[in-house]
């Protein structure tokens, strides 16, 4: 069936809808870019995005390589001008399932038509059991394909957690029953086998290249779980474990940087919990390639919890943690010393950054989180300045003095709220409250180590603006 006349929205859309359509790559190009245009989206990443179609599926329409999604095409009819609906015209319409469905029906038919229904279900037995069935095509396509079966299971996973986040009741329903079925500990051991298979990154790989040198006789193991902890890397030497490693890559934003030491901080306290006490390395860079130190108020509270800190472009610093492997020594005044030495340095500097910082205006969610607490009568101080027992501030997005409570938000990064709850709740020299607002949480925020840091450092977590509010209404 093709469109010839009536060229109606109703019309059109009652006609394509939940069926394939086949169009020239001329009209569906000039049709993406009409919607585009009306969309107000600059990149076509952008458009997909927002449509909900990848990238490759645009590529394969605009070069009429595939027939499309009438329910797609339904969005554009509803973006671009009446005028344009002539685009419509000779369209041939087809099924919803035509070129997906068309070989595999026929097949299907076929061998039903010649084994009868019972004998096609054991010839599928059969031909499943002869192929070592789904396992089997995992192992098979990891080791000959490995790039395809990436871009397989990429797709599933996306697909699925499509229908999570559009069905929450569907993914409590099914969390549920995985859990009774596996245990509560089964997502955990998911994400620590994935973190055990995980390639080694290109710091990881110069930082293991050092180790070698250093030390010829030991041998290290990378993404090594211990105790449900995965490290990055551990020192082993004749069958035993003498020291365990995190490497940590190039961070800008000091609450960033503080979230990912208290992850392993908390690492630390496993092993040690389990009766593991060797040396613990935190090794990064110092200088970072944005010509930026590394936060050595950071190092510091790292000294103070017994985690040492090494550079990888410092020759002495590389030299302290031979000494300490090789003499299993602790003495770490060499390190404290430079990193006070590298804050007291950076003093002038550091303050110019922080008024700028509270000079600065508000942006939106913090003028409305302002907004919130003078609706409910409470006087707000603004941005302030709190300063650590290292000499070093954070600032908090709004104050409330009354109640000695430094409030901090963030649009999406649960990491940069922690990362300043903690240094506000154990690094000042006046210790104060703390409340967190996030926005538009990631889903990362249910991780159980983030949930479990928001216990620690914050008094008061809300997981956006309403909740906040409805909070504080009902005080």
């Amino acid at each position: 069936m093709s469109i010839t006349s009536s060229f109606g929205r109703k019309e059109i859309l009652d006609k394509i809808s939940n069926k394939r359509v086949i169009i020239s790559s001329e009209q569906t190009r000039e049709l993406l870019w009409l919607s585009k245009v009306s969309m107000k989206v600059n990149k076509w990443s952008d458009f997909c995005e927002k449509m909900d179609i990848s990238i490759s599926t645009l590529k394969k329409w605009r070069k009429g390589k595939s027939s499309i999604d009438g329910d797609f095409l339904g969005k554009i009819v509803k973006l671009i001008p009446e005028e344009k609906y002539y685009l419509f015209k000779n369209m041939k319409i087809l099924d919803k399932n035509w070129g997906r469905s068309k070989g595999g029906k026929k097949s299907v038919e076929a061998r039903i038509e010649k084994w009868g229904v019972e004998g096609f279900n054991k010839q599928l037995l059969e031909a499943s059991l002869a192929s070592g069935g789904f396992l089997n095509w995992h192992k098979t396509m990891k080791r000959n394909q490995p790039k395809m079966y990436s871009e397989i299971q990429r797709k599933r996973w996306k697909n699925y957690i499509e229908i999570i986040n559009r069905d929450p009741k569907f993914h409590q329903r099914k969390t549920k029953t995985i859990i009774e079925r596996f245990g509560k500990d089964f997502f955990t051991k998911i994400g620590l086998k994935g973190a055990e298979s995980g390639k080694v990154n290109e710091i990881e790989r110069a930082v293991i290249h050092i180790n070698k040198k250093l030390f010829p006789s030991i041998k290290f193991k990378t993404h090594m779980t211990l105790y449900d902890v995965n490290l990055d890397c551990v020192y082993i030497k004749k069958q035993k474990i003498i020291a365990v490693e995190e490497i940590l890559g190039s961070r800008k934003n000091r609450s960033v940087t503080f979230f990912e030491l208290a992850n392993i901080l908390e690492k630390k306290r496993v092993l040690e919990k389990n009766g593991l006490k060797v040396p613990f390395f935190l090794t990064t860079r110092f200088k970072t390639p944005y010509q930026r130190y590394f936060h050595c108020d950071g190092c510091l509270w790292m000294i103070d919890n017994d985690i040492i800190p090494i550079f990888t472009d410092l020759e002495w610093s590389i030299k302290t943690k031979q000494e300490i492997i090789e003499k299993n020594s602790y003495d770490l005044k060499n390190i404290d010393n430079f990193c006070r030495s590298i804050i007291q340095k950076n003093k002038s500097r550091m303050k110019s950054g922080v008024k700028i910082e509270i000079n600065r205006k508000f942006d939106s969610f913090e003028q409305s989180v302002d907004n919130i607490l003078k609706k409910n009568g409470i006087k707000t101080g603004g941005k302030r300045a709190l300063r650590t027992v290292y000499n070093t501030y954070i600032v908090s997005d709004n104050f409330m003095k009354e109640k000695n409570t430094a409030i901090f938000i963030s649009k999406r990064h649960i990491g940069s709220i922690l990362g300043n709850c903690l240094i506000a709740k154990l690094l000042l020299v006046s210790p104060v409250k703390t409340i967190g607002i996030i926005i538009s949480p990631k889903r990362e925020i249910k991780r159980k180590i983030v949930k479990k840091l928001i216990d620690l450092y914050v008094d008061k977590f809300y997981y956006n603006l309403k909740e906040f509010e409805k909070d504080l209404e009902g005080r």
